[in-house]
């Protein structure tokens, strides 16, 4: 028998050395300069979005029209404005950039982008006057129309994604409000549309035509091209460049946040400015120049160290845009080009800071080199679609906000704010005079604004510390008081608090659902439930499942599978089943219908006496192409006896997995019980030739032969010391497994006590004798589980609290490839609930990944040989 091993599973990206990060970035540069040529396609046919464009299509569609991803501008304007002039350059603009003629739709519910030429000819220039108005007033009714302009959304299907309105103040003096939807604009885009608009307004009111030169190619040119470019070779590189620095899980920051997120947020934003001392300035800038970084670096790696210090997370990433216009010819277009980068780093209190700069330096140089994927085809393709990339952002404007400079007037912008915080915390800065310029936005739904001002506080402590002597380790950075550290580990409690469910309740719509809302209100004892709810979310556990499924029965005489709350877990979809007389599923196996997945089915045993109602919520976080299957044991509908031993249960199992697939390699797991007979399908699995590339025992019970060093060869208990006793107890407390039955104890007494003091008399629950019988009859197989010789791979095991490592030596006397622990938290009853079953969910796709990548590469080199 090989010697076993132990590995400590940590989810961490795959650092890349100077050396290997220089062959990446000639790689990409290389491939780059392989790009076919951006020209002008033709219009006849449907132009499809960007990548970009459609993330944010699809978005609207989810959402509604709503004023999240308006870009909103204010100029206050002093002089002699020729108004004629202002509203021809915006027409001019308007003609000039494809982008701003757009408008999107779908075909066959494919987005598509449809192009009017005549839109520039039907914009106008709305203006209006404002009333005279005390001083006093005046502003506040300017503020609000600022407000009002900014939250008023677009229709991306009919409306100009651009309008202005100008407001007549008195007469010389006006306020310009400019609204452009994100989908048509960006933050390079502002530079040109003003640069644009200055010039076009100094020819037009000298009455001449416009100066401005031809565009060689329009945004929709870049779509096509974008679209014929990342494909093939360029795309596996940059997604391989990608996966070795994120992996296939990101860390969910826990931030100090003063109140609980909620599932009804519109996510409202206020901002923060703050202004550095010009001296602390400096001293970073020279800084920067002496370690070989940008400034850019500098502080996204003391932004770092400040998340740091207040999460009290060592792995974590932060959101960053980039322009994304490589090419010359997309220089001076108006268009949606941004992309958002995933900046990810190790921290530790041993780091000097002059350390971790270089490593941000080094992750910034080969996003940089890397920026070409868009960040919607990174969390499709690199399953990241749960991942929190709304939480922070950073930004360093490299260039001064432009204000444009019309001729013979004074101009000046207002700061006006769309309302919506795209990310939980933001914090952009931007250099002016000689100063940076620190900017917070944030989510008033979490944070107060005594929050922010503190963390701005500390940031620029950080920064004089750093300036003062970057040689410093992490440790002896930002060193927080006590009262500071327990205030802030009070605020992270509010993060790791679930969501509350809000909104309104929809009730039954007609008798079928009301019948059916009382007997859901009956099982889960609440009176709060609306048609649209999960069952598996409002209180519903696998054993109350088969209590619904009874009492359905009984009422509506239609007996139902287990499986099908799988399929139809609200009201409403149940009343579908129940008003079309059929099942959604006709098999007892929990089968979510993936027909597009390209990966192995895992197959995944439940507890002892359990059905697989009890795997949904690791189903709902594994992904969308994940299929996950679970046997459900004989007996629990009483539709004949239960299996008496785990040999038995084990090959029939191995029958019906094999007729989904018929050849390996597998994907085994078990939860509990379900581990020991996960285990022995293994076994017997590898007997018939068959490969399992994975054995995952979620919370596993103990390794079976504790059980058989306690029998003799007949089969009987031996006769054990007391020393032997304590022992076999200890092992079963710290499995958890006496913390389950007592609580299943608990749980039936009080329901006894209760039934007793209403006075109800009641028949025996069928549903539970099931239950109750095929649980008994697991147990006795259990106990008589003798494992026939060992196996040859390893064994994955999903750890909570109260399983402890030192049962590693007694599995490691029954596998040869050792034994890999990732512990996840929680108890052995809370291990796959909220909120440890997402770290276990991302822990087990993890493992998946592996598994399926192996066999991947050992399929590839056998056909090599075998060519």
């Amino acid at each position: 028998m090989n010697q076993p091993t132990t590995t400590i599973s940590k989810s961490s990206p795959t650092a890349k050395g100077p050396a290997e990060l220089w062959e990446a970035i000639k790689t990409i540069v290389s491939l780059q300069n392989q790009a076919p040529p951006l020209v002008s396609v033709s219009r006849d046919e449907a132009l499809p979005l960007s990548f970009t464009q459609e993330r944010l299509w699809f978005l609207d569609r989810l959402t509604g029209s709503n004023a999240a991803y308006n870009i909103p501008f204010a100029l206050q304007i002093k002089g002699d404005l020729d108004i004629k002039a202002l509203e021809r350059s915006f027409k001019e603009i308007i003609c000039r950039h494809e982008a701003l003629q757009t408008n999107f739709t779908s075909v066959e519910d494919n987005p598509v982008q449809s192009v009017d030429p005549d839109k520039s000819q039907n914009w106008s220039l709305t203006v209006r006057q404002l009333p005279q108005l005390p001083p006093s007033e005046r502003e506040a009714e300017i503020q609000k129309l600022c407000v009002e302009e900014a939250q008023t959304p677009f229709d991306l299907s009919c409306d100009a994604l651009l309008r202005a309105t100008l407001v007549e103040l008195d007469n010389s003096e006006y306020l310009l409000l400019v609204t452009v939807h994100h989908i048509v604009f960006d933050g390079w885009s502002e530079g040109v549309f003003w640069r644009e608009l200055a010039e076009l307004y100094r020819a037009f009111g000298n009455g001449q035509t416009s100066p401005l030169t031809a565009l060689p190619v329009q945004y929709a040119d870049f779509a096509v091209w974008q679209r014929q470019w990342l494909e093939g070779e360029i795309l596996d590189h940059l997604l391989d460049y990608w996966r070795g620095q994120l992996g296939n899980n990101l860390p969910e920051l826990e931030l100090p946040i003063d109140r609980p997120k909620t599932a009804k947020s519109t996510r409202p934003s206020a901002s923060y400015q703050q202004t550095l001392p010009a001296t602390l300035t400096e001293k970073l800038k020279t800084l920067s120049r002496q370690e070989g970084a940008t400034l850019f670096a500098l502080l996204l790696a003391a932004f770092k160290v400040l998340l740091y210090r207040y999460t009290e997370q060592d792995n974590l990433f932060v959101c960053s845009p980039i322009a994304n216009r490589n090419r010359k010819e997309l220089k001076n277009l108006i268009g949606y080009f941004v992309n958002l980068l995933i900046l990810r780093s190790d921290l530790s209190d041993k780091m000097g800071f002059s350390e971790l700069l270089g490593q941000v330096r080094q992750t910034v140089s080969g996003a940089y080199a890397h920026q070409d994927l868009p960040v919607q085809q990174l969390i499709n393709s690199l399953d990241l679609g749960q991942s929190p990339l709304s939480q922070v952002m950073f930004v360093l404007q490299n260039t001064v906000q432009q204000t444009p400079k019309l001729a013979n007037l004074e101009v000046r912008s207002r700061q006006v704010d769309s309302g919506t915080a795209d990310f939980d915390l933001s914090l952009s800065m931007s250099e002016s005079e000689g100063t940076l310029i620190g900017v917070w936005k944030y989510n008033t739904d979490l944070f107060a604004e005594s929050t922010i001002t503190k963390m701005d506080e500390h940031f620029q402590l950080l920064l004089e510390q750093i300036a003062a002597d970057p040689t410093q380790s992490l440790a002896s950075l930002l060193v927080l008081t006590e009262d500071e550290l327990q205030e802030l580990r009070a605020k992270r409690a509010n993060y790791r608090l679930k969501p509350e469910v809000e909104g309104v309740k929809v009730k039954p719509r007609n008798p079928l659902e009301l019948q059916l809302m009382r007997v859901w209100e009956q099982i889960l004892g609440s009176d709060r439930l609306g048609v649209t709810d999960n069952f598996f979310e409002v209180g519903g556990s696998s054993l109350l499942a088969f209590r619904l499924i009874a009492e359905i029965e009984q009422t509506f005489g239609k007996k139902l599978p287990l499986t099908t709350l799988i399929q139809a877990p609200t009201i409403e979809q149940l009343a579908e089943v129940l008003r079309q007389g059929s099942d959604p599923i006709s098999s007892s196996w929990l089968t979510p219908q993936k027909p597009d997945s390209s990966r192995l089915p895992f197959f995944c045993i439940a507890p002892a006496g359990n059905s697989g109602m009890g795997f949904a919520p690791i189903v709902l976080h594994l992904g969308d192409d994940q299929p996950f299957y679970v046997p459900q044991a004989l007996g629990l509908e009483g539709e004949t006896e239960p299996h008496n031993s785990v040999e038995d249960m084990a090959a029939h199992y191995i029958k019906e997995i094999r007729a989904i697939q018929p050849e390996g390699p597998y994907l085994l797991g078990g939860r509990c019980f379900g581990g020991i007979v996960a285990f022995e399908m293994a076994l017997q699995l590898s007997r018939q030739g068959q490969k399992v590339a994975l054995l995952a025992l979620i919370d596993g019970a103990l390794p079976p032969h504790v059980y058989l060093e306690m029998r003799n060869r007949d089969g009987s208990i031996k006769s054990k010391s007391l020393a032997d006793l304590w022992r076999s107890f200890v092992f079963f407390c710290r499995s958890g497994q006496l913390l389950t039955i007592l609580g299943y104890k608990y749980t039936k007494l009080v329901k006894r006590i209760r039934k007793q003091k209403a006075k109800q008399q009641q028949a025996p629950d069928p549903a539970l004798k099931n239950v109750k019988k095929v649980f008994r009859s697991h147990l006795q197989a259990r106990a008589d589980y003798l494992p026939q010789g060992t196996f040859s791979g390893k064994i994955d095991i999903y750890a909570s609290e109260t399983l402890r490592i030192d049962q590693q030596d007694e599995w490691n006397k029954l596998v040869d490839g050792g034994v890999e622990y990732h512990f996840i938290g929680g108890r052995h009853d809370t291990i796959d609930r909220e909120p440890h079953v997402r770290v276990l969910a991302a822990k087990l796709r993890e493992s998946m990944d592996k598994a399926q990548s192996m066999f991947a590469s050992s399929s590839n080199l056998s056909e090599s040989g075998n060519s």
